[in-house]
């Protein structure tokens, strides 16, 4: 394993959807630091409360773009530019190489399942199915 120092950012950017990247979310807002969330269609309209994502967004009054491409997000490469940190919590889109290089080692990515042998979506489901 290789370890990477990485500069305190006041920038995130979170990728994805679920329960996880709305609580960080939450917790980076109330910790005053700067957090932008990216996500897709379909992750932006599904609940996992009353709300879906882009509302819970809305509500908190945190940045929220819905996009099928994230490698032309101009907001997210900016974030990357500027030093931000990228989070990934089950993000719809596989990440090219020119986008993650952007992040010059500060983009994470928090998988279900060991990559690259189960990459892509289903992680928890393609496990089960595969025993």
């Amino acid at each position: 394993m290789t370890l990477i120092n990485i500069n305190p950012a006041n920038r995130f950017a979170l990728f994805g959807g679920g329960p996880v990247l709305v609580q960080l979310a939450m917790y980076l807002k109330s910790a005053g630091v700067s957090v932008h969330v990216f996500t897709s269609k379909r992750l932006a309209e599904s609940t996992g409360t009353e709300a879906t994502l882009a509302e819970q967004m809305a509500e908190l009054n945190i940045p929220c773009n819905v996009t099928a491409n994230i490698g032309n997000d101009v907001d997210a490469t900016d974030i990357a530019d500027g030093g931000g940190i990228g989070l990934s919590f089950g993000a719809p889109w596989i990440f090219k190489t020119s986008f993650i290089d952007l992040w010059d080692g500060r983009l994470f990515n928090s998988h279900p399942a060991p990559l690259p042998q189960h990459r892509g979506g289903g992680g928890y489901s393609w496990r089960i199915l595969m025993n």
